[in-house]
């Protein structure tokens, strides 16, 4: 909505003067000054580097940009690559640099920014630890950087393209020099937006960058030019979704994202508002502490795995089928299923509630307080951990749901002392060694060691297709039998945006805003 920032040409003169004052401009077919965006989770910080979480990457994926992203296909494509190739043994992979990019302090990207970044990516990211554990990037000229990977990987340039989670971001050598393992204090990317303000519980800032150096092409999906159509973006957090959808139908947020779907019949009939489902790739995982108490035990895992009616915790959250659907069993989503295939032997079966209950006895369950911890602000995680907890009771299980704000949540999340079970409303990755629960060091601890084998033939896989028949044949039943989340099902997002804007589309479960614009 927002009507007072879109002003067409007839009605220019008119509110000339109260144009000026709202901030919106004029052009002949209506121009777009500014778009806010109703976002329901704030970050406990920007940099998506160190961190996972996806109110971190979204925003700020219109500030920084990398070597890879990928069309609208999901091919790997260059950004601040030119071209790149990758070797027959699938062990090194070259990049040639385009040039002239500036970084939004003016400065020109140069070999040594991609080469000090990206060391940053390979020893802090999560989305390294599996797919590039001791890979080094090397400067060749002045123009070349070359990846070289300690153990092959076909799929190299797929994580290196993936834009949903922990980017491998190009900054300037100084700031990824300077921030290392923390977060860095400054966000100079080569993004269409520079990073403005964050005003802690409020809002994010990010304003045009005037001087945004395209790629080639025309936009397809994260790929090719995405220079900004518009002046500002401004992420409101709004937590509460009363406010949101008040915001929105009041014209004060022009988007809003993550929806309630209770609301769905409300807002459709809003004329007002363009109402948009995203693919389902968001995957809410429940996560198990598997370090210390009862879920270190796999037979409890499994109790829950059989025991817990999966539908009706969806539907708590999605409220309708239209919007999710039941685990398929997989490591990955339904979605895509076609570049990640399982058996439907891998499939779950029925609810087993007395074989579940037999299971917890047998993993030494006595009754002891089982810790759920969550978050209001967390949306839907929050709504099914509030099922989880009562169908847990009904499987005998002393569950307690513990509730902090979000960015306690994150905190406590990485404490072995803390929790036992926490339900974490994951993205679906790229491929299944991205999966947030396949490194030691994330929440959840899984060990490293039964799966260690399955990853060295995975990784040494010679095509892609080589590495679907290890995670169909092999993976899948690592997953299964192990358990290191009980995958509950996949889901789509519902968002809005105000039908007198156009341009913003969905990329998986994300937005896309640069090519925002006044219809």
């Amino acid at each position: 909505m927002k009507r007072n920032r879109i002003v067409s040409l007839a009605m220019a003169g008119a509110f000339a003067i109260a144009v000026s004052g709202c901030g919106g401009t004029s052009g002949s077919q209506g121009t777009l000054d500014e778009l806010t965006v109703a976002y329901p989770q704030e970050a406990s910080n920007f940099d998506p580097v160190i961190s996972t979480e996806v109110p971190t990457t979204e925003p700020m994926r219109n500030v920084f940009e990398t070597l890879l992203t990928q069309n609208d296909k999901g091919e790997p494509t260059p950004m601040l690559a030119k071209s790149f190739t990758q070797s027959k043994d699938n062990k090194r992979i070259t990049f040639t640099l385009r040039d002239g990019v500036k970084f939004h302090d003016g400065s020109v990207m140069e070999v040594d920014d991609v080469v000090s970044s990206m060391k940053r990516w390979l020893e802090n990211s999560a989305a390294a630890q599996y797919s590039f554990k001791g890979a080094t990037f090397e400067k060749t000229n002045d123009t070349e950087v070359v990846m070289k990977l300690k153990t092959p990987n076909s799929a190299a340039a797929l994580v290196l393209s993936y834009g949903e989670s922990s980017l491998p971001l190009i900054t300037t050598a100084e700031i990824a020099e300077e921030a290392g393992s923390k977060p860095m204090t400054e966000n100079i990317g080569t993004g269409p937006f520079t990073f403005t303000a964050w005003n802690k519980g409020q809002n994010l800032q990010l304003s045009k960058f005037d001087d945004y150096t395209p790629a080639d092409g025309e936009p397809s999906g994260l790929a090719g030019d995405r220079t900004a159509g518009f002046g500002k973006l401004t992420y409101e957090f709004t937590p509460d979704p009363s406010t949101e959808i008040a915001g929105l139908q009041s014209g004060k947020y022009d988007v809003a994202q993550t929806l309630p779907y209770d609301n769905y019949d409300q807002l459709a009939s809003d004329s007002g508002l363009s109402l948009e489902i995203t693919d389902k790739v968001s995957l809410p995982n429940l996560y198990f502490n598997k370090k210390e108490g009862l879920f270190a035990d796999v037979k409890a895992r499994e109790a829950l795995a059989i025991g817990l009616d999966r539908d009706a915790i969806l539907k708590s959250s999605y409220s309708d089928p239209k919007f999710y659907e039941a685990a398929n069993g997989c490591m990955m989503p339904q979605a895509l299923s076609n570049q990640w295939p399982c058996a439907d032997s891998e499939r779950p079966g029925a609810v087993d509630p007395e074989k579940a209950k037999k299971l917890l006895s047998e993993a030494g369950y006595d009754g002891q307080k089982v810790r759920i911890i969550t978050s209001r602000d967390a949306g839907r995680a929050y709504q099914a951990s509030t099922v989880l907890q009562q169908q847990l009771k009904g499987l005998g299980v002393n569950a307690e749901l513990e509730n902090f704000d979000y960015a306690t949540l994150n905190s406590k999340r990485t404490e072995p002392d803390a929790w036992e079970i926490i339900v974490i409303n994951n993205i679906a990755k790229i491929e299944p060694l991205q999966q947030f629960y396949i490194p030691e060091d994330n929440p959840g601890w899984t060990d490293p060691k039964p799966l260690a084998p399955i990853v060295k033939k995975y990784q040494a896989a010679e095509t892609t297709a080589d590495q679907q028949r290890v995670y169909s044949d092999q993976m899948q039943k690592w997953f299964t039998s192990y358990i290191p989340v009980v995958n509950l099902g996949s889901a789509a997002e519902l968002y809005a945006v105000s039908s007198d804007i156009t341009g913003v589309t969905a990329v998986g479960g994300s937005l896309v805003l640069w090519k925002a614009t006044a219809k």
